[in-house]
């Protein structure tokens, strides 16, 4: 199983409407992502288990447009560069770089839609994702919470490799298999405010 780490943009997201930090029905944000913040790739193969790490140091300053009356989203989107990704190893790096084909498609991109609240705690989000050329659409459970001065959001989607049209890495002639299942996950600790 592999989790990914990744959505930045759609929890920080998730949050405004709650947030208190909107004035009218339309408005460009600015969301700073804070220390704690964790994107982890985590894998299995049918012998071991691996994480690859996005440094969240890496993350800038996201500025999106938010409509509350429609929850709505423009300009919602991030990149993530697949060369940040730390896997722990030279070998294991090249082999996920390898698999998200980073030479052809440099960037995982996710693009946050649409909001639905499910409760005080808990929304519904509807993303687009870009692994390797291929997009496809999901509703992603987020659950957030306010702190004194910050946010934390957290979520996981399940995804299968085969749906980027990616293959399954093969290694020893086919002795070690990594799982085509894999998990999207992140907990993200942010600051939102007008611009």
């Amino acid at each position: 199983m592999i989790r990914l780490n990744i959505g930045i943009r759609s929890f920080l997201a998730v949050v405004v409407i709650i947030s208190g930090v909107y004035t009218g029905s339309a408005q460009k944000l600015q969301a700073e992502v804070q220390t704690g913040s964790k994107m982890e790739i985590h894998g299995s193969s049918n012998v071991n288990h691996f994480t690859c790490i996005f440094p969240a140091e890496e993350i800038e300053s996201l500025s999106f447009d938010f409509n509350k009356d429609a929850m709505l989203f423009r300009k919602a989107e991030t990149r993530l560069p697949v060369a940040t990704f730390d896997c722990g190893g030279s070998g294991i790096n090249r082999d996920f770089r390898e698999l998200l084909q980073e030479k052809k498609h440099p960037d995982v991109k996710i693009n946050l839609r649409r909001i639905r609240l499910t409760s005080s705690k808990e929304a519904l989000a509807s993303i687009g994702l870009e692994i390797a050329g291929i997009k496809n659409n999901y509703h992603l459970p987020v659950s957030f919470q306010k702190k004194k001065d910050y946010f934390i959001t957290s979520a996981t989607l399940p995804l299968n490799i085969n749906d980027f049209n990616l293959e399954q890495p093969r290694k020893l002639f086919g002795l070690i298999v990594v799982h085509k299942e894999i998990e999207i996950t992140f907990d993200l600790r942010f600051r939102l405010s007008s611009e």
